[in-house]
C-alpha cells in the first residue's frame, strides 16, 4: 500500500461508513414508501440512490487526500463497485418479493412488469458500468476541486528515483 493510501486510510473508512449509512437510510426510506411508487420510480431510486452516494463519497475521498495515485484511485473504484454490487443484489432481493411487486404493480400503468435485474443482462451491465464510471468520474472532480483548493502531489510511473513531484 503506497503512503498516499495509508495516510488517507481513516478518510477512506469514515467517508466510506457514511456513504453506506446514508444510502442505507434512502434506500430504507424508498422501501417504506414502496405502496406510493410505481415500478419505474422504484427501479430509478434503487439505481439512483447508490450512484448519487457513490459519486459523492468518491469526490470527497479523493478531495480529501494529500495525494493522488494509481491505487488510490483503484481502492476508491474497488469499494464503490463492492457496495454497488451488493446495492444491486438488495433491490434484486425486493424485486422479486411478492408484496413489494404487487405493490409496485398496483401504482404502475397497465401491461408494466417489474423485471429483477439479475433477471436482464443489459441491466446488470448497466449497472456494472455505472459502478465502474461514477465513482470514476467522481474521483476525476475530487482530484481536480483538491489541486486547487490544497496542494497535492501525484505519484508518476515516469518519474524513476522520484517518489512523487509536486502538481502545480
Amino acid at each position: 500500500m503506497t503512503d498516499i493510501v495509508k495516510q488517507h486510510l481513516p478518510t477512506i473508512v469514515v467517508v466510506t461508513i457514511v456513504g453506506i449509512a446514508t444510502s442505507y437510510f434512502l434506500l430504507s426510506r424508498v422501501l417504506a414508501n414502496v405502496a406510493n411508487m410505481d415500478v419505474d420510480g422504484f427501479s430509478t431510486a434503487v439505481f439512483g440512490i447508490p450512484c448519487v452516494v457513490m459519486f459523492i463519497c468518491s469526490t470527497i475521498i479523493v478531495l480529501t487526500a494529500p495525494g493522488i495515485n494509481r491505487q488510490l484511485y483503484l481502492v476508491v473504484v474497488i469499494i464503490c463497485m463492492v457496495l454497488g454490487v451488493i446495492s444491486m443484489l438488495c433491490s434484486n432481493a425486493w424485486m422479486l418479493d411478492k408484496t413489494i411487486t404487487a405493490a409496485l404493480l398496483a401504482n404502475s400503468p397497465d401491461d408494466t412488469t417489474v423485471v429483477p435485474v439479475l433477471k436482464n443482462g443489459m441491466l446488470i451491465l448497466r449497472d456494472v458500468a455505472a459502478y465502474f464510471v461514477i465513482p470514476t468520474v467522481g474521483s476525476i472532480l475530487g482530484a481536480w476541486v483538491g489541486s486547487r483548493i490544497h496542494p497535492m502531489t501525484s505519484e508518476s510511473k515516469n518519474a524513476k528515483g522520484k517518489k512523487s513531484k509536486k502538481n502545480k
